[in-house]
């Protein structure tokens, strides 16, 4: 109802019909209404870790009859986390005991180990539900590994993109901390293997971070309960 009123006092209820329900089920009504499939699709179900709130499970459940495969445009058109090792130490671990906390703020770069790396992407055009990345880094100074940051970039087109590792958004920074720090010295490598299964809701993220090859610690980050 909120979003109809919304049409009407924008004045364009003679172009916008508002259909509520689960894509699934709704499918044919939409298609009837647009007479013929979608070739634009608009969501915003990305999280602080970008495919947590279940957008690659949601664009890929999408039913074949209402999007036009060949062609259609999705916007945003990828959604992408980056992560970096950092030394943060916080007076709690998170809310309620949790190895991530959730910071507004960008991540600083005053608490990186290491340049970002490109953690997963959600891509409309190439969803992968099953995603495995690892990376290294090696430590240009003496420092303490307590974790890791993670932050959002969303693509929206070819032009436009919002980049939450440099300007402040409604998005949260992810500070997924190792249940104990590690000392690093120059020259030391670390290492980060994540893997995520996004066919599932909530989806878990699982970071098992090493230290010159040695286990440093596994961190496991899903949507806060609400």
């Amino acid at each position: 109802d909120r979003a109809r009123a919304a049409v009407a006092a924008a004045g364009v209820a003679h172009v916008v019909t508002v259909v509520t329900g689960h894509s699934s089920e709704v499918a044919g009504t939409i298609v009837s209404v647009l007479g013929g499939p979608a070739d634009l699709v608009v969501s915003e179900i990305v999280g602080d870790l970008a495919s947590e709130e279940g957008m690659a499970a949601t664009l890929a459940q999408l039913p074949a009859t209402l999007v036009a495969k060949a062609g259609a445009w999705s916007v945003p058109a990828r959604a992408e986390t980056w992560v970096a090792p950092a030394n943060l130490r916080l007076p709690a671990a998170g809310d309620g005991g949790s190895s991530d906390v959730r910071l507004p703020m960008v991540p600083p770069p005053a608490t990186l180990l290491g340049d970002r790396r490109l953690l997963e992407c959600v891509d409309a055009n190439n969803l992968r539900l099953e995603q495995r990345t690892e990376h290294a880094w090696t430590v240009a100074a003496p420092s303490t590994l307590t974790g890791f940051f993670c932050a959002p970039k969303i693509v929206l087109d070819r032009e436009d993109a919002i980049d939450c590792w440099t300007e402040a958004t409604s998005w949260r920074s992810v500070l997924c901390l190792l249940d104990e720090p590690v000392l690093v010295e120059a020259g030391d490598e670390v290492g980060l293997s994540a893997t995520a299964d996004l066919r599932r809701f909530p989806v878990v993220h699982a970071l098992a971070a090493t230290v010159n090859g040695k286990p440093a610690g596994t961190v496991v980050v899903k949507l806060p309960d609400s």
